[in-house]
């Protein structure tokens, strides 16, 4: 268990270094420096994935499965919702009431 561990905290260092990238690059305005200090943050963590890539066959290979599933599961949330809002209609309710 402690390669899916291992493997995981791998990974949210990651996704967190990405989404800082992001927040950074929209509350500063600017693209340079917060894209130079994803970069740095990124290409250290990399450092760390490759380092802990062994572990995948003994047993972080479940992370990545649970992953899967709960990406899969939001991905068709995600569709259904948009299809839903694309094909219902809203009526106002002035058209059914009498003031």
């Amino acid at each position: 268990m402690e390669a899916a561990y291992g493997l995981a905290i791998t990974i949210d260092m990651m996704m967190t270094s990405l989404l800082l990238g992001f927040f950074y690059r929209i509350k500063l305005h600017r693209f340079v420096l917060p894209f130079i200090g994803t970069v740095l943050l990124i290409g250290l963590e990399i450092v760390f994935l490759v380092a802990n890539l062994d572990k995948f066959a003994h047993g972080g290979w479940f992370t990545f499965l649970i992953a899967l599933v709960i990406t899969s599961i939001v991905y068709v949330l995600y569709n259904a919702d948009l299809i839903r809002h694309k094909l219902a209609r809203f009526d106002p309710v002035s058209d059914y009431t009498r003031l």
